[in-house]
C-alpha cells in the first residue's frame, strides 16, 4: 500500500493544474515496484474517471484505443493503463515473476491512485475479457470505490467456457470427418495442461467458424511466446468459480454481451447473471463476437454514455 503514497506525485507537475480542462497525457507511475505506463484522456478533469482494464492477459489495448474511447472521452477522464508485462510496461520493465494475486494488488493501487488524483471518491471500472475477471474480482472486494463495474465480453469462467469450445470443435471435427483436427483435438484437456493447447483449441474454433485463422490468431510460436509467460496465470484465473465465490455485487454492475461471443460463452455469463445479487444490473446485447470493442465501438460507447453512466451521474 506504501507505492500509493509514492506514485510520482511530486514530479507529475500538471496535476496541480488540473483545473476543469482538457487532458491528454501519458507517464509512467510506480505501482507494486515497477514503473506501469497509463494514458489519460479527457475533455474535462470535472468529468467521472473511467479505468479501462485491457484483455489478455498481457494484451495492450492503448495502441488503438482512440477506437473505441473517442466518444468516452468526451463524458469521462479515460485511463488506459498497460499492465504489467503488457505494451508500454513491459518495454520499461519486467516483472520478476507474475502472480495473479499481485495484479489484483495492481489494479487496486491504480484505482486509488486515479481517485487520489482526481479528487474523487468513486470510479467506473471497465474490463475487457481478461480485464472483466479483474474488474469483476475488484467489485467484489472493494465496491464502495466502484461508481460501475461494467463487464465487456468478460472471461467470467474460464474452464467452463473452454469445455464449451473443446465440445464443440470436438462434435464439429467429427462432422466434417476432419482426422488432421480430431486428432489434435483429442489431445486436449480442461483444465489446460500446456500452452499448446490453448492454441489448437482457438485454431479449430475460429476455422470451424468460418473465421481466416491467419487474421484471427497469431502465428503458432509468437502466440506461444505471449501465452507461455502467462499460463500459470490463465491456468489459475480461469479455474476461479464465481458462481460459489460471488453471490452479491454491493456496487452498480452491467454485462456487455456479443451475441455471437464464442470465446467467452454468454450462455455461462447469463446463468451467473441470474444468481447474481445487486442493488442494480443489466445485461446489454451487441451484434457481434467477443471482440465488441472493434466490431460495435460506437453503440458500445453510446451504451455506457447514455444507458449507464447518464443514469449514474445524474444520481
Amino acid at each position: 500500500m506504501k507505492s500509493i503514497l509514492s506514485l510520482f506525485l511530486g514530479i507529475i507537475c500538471f496535476a496541480t493544474a488540473w483545473s476543469n480542462q482538457l487532458i491528454d497525457t501519458s507517464y509512467a507511475v510506480e505501482i507494486g515496484g515497477i514503473k506501469q505506463w497509463i494514458s489519460i484522456k479527457g475533455q474535462d478533469t470535472s468529468k467521472p474517471v473511467l479505468l479501462w482494464l485491457h484483455g489478455g492477459p498481457g494484451a495492450s489495448e492503448m495502441g488503438y484505443s482512440n477506437k473505441f474511447s473517442n466518444r468516452l472521452q468526451q463524458h469521462f477522464i479515460v485511463v488506459q493503463w498497460d499492465q504489467r508485462e503488457s505494451g508500454k510496461t513491459a518495454e520499461l520493465n519486467h516483472s520478476p515473476e507474475l502472480s495473479l494475486r499481485e495484479i489484483h494488488q495492481d489494479v487496486y493501487d491504480i484505482v486509488k491512485y486515479l481517485l487520489l488524483q482526481f479528487h474523487k471518491e468513486k470510479l467506473f471500472l471497465v474490463g475487457n475479457s481478461w480485464g472483466g475477471y479483474l474488474a469483476l474480482h475488484a467489485a467484489n472486494q472493494y465496491p464502495e470505490l466502484m461508481q460501475a463495474c461494467i463487464l465487456v465480453s468478460p472471461m467470467i469462467f474460464g474452464n467452463e467456457s473452454e469445455q464449451l469450445s473443446l465440445e464443440y470443435v470436438t462434435e464439429e471435427a467429427k462432422k466434417r470427418k476432419n482426422n488432421i483436427a480430431i486428432e489434435e483435438i483429442a489431445s486436449i484437456k480442461v483444465p489446460f495442461e500446456q500452452p499448446m493447447d490453448t492454441w489448437i483449441l482457438r485454431k479449430w474454433m475460429f476455422t470451424f467458424h468460418g473465421e481466416n485463422v491467419s487474421r484471427a490468431l497469431p502465428p503458432e510460436k509468437t502466440f506461444l511466446d505471449i501465452v507461455t509467460p502467462w499460463f500459470p496465470i490463465v491456468k489459475e484465473f480461469e479455474s476461479f468459480n464465481p458462481f460459489t465465490e460471488i453471490q452479491k455485487i454491493d456496487c452498480p454492475i452491467f454485462f456487455l454481451l456479443g451475441k455471437k461471443d464464442y470465446i467467452t460463452h454468454t450462455e455461462i455469463t447469463q446463468k451467473f447473471y441470474t444468481q447474481l445479487k445487486a442493488q442494480t444490473k443489466n445485461i446489454y446485447w451487441f451484434d457481434a463476437g467477443h471482440m465488441i470493442t472493434i466490431e460495435q465501438s460506437r453503440k458500445m460507447q453510446e451504451t455506457i454514455i447514455n444507458q449507464i453512466g447518464s443514469a449514474l451521474i445524474s444520481k
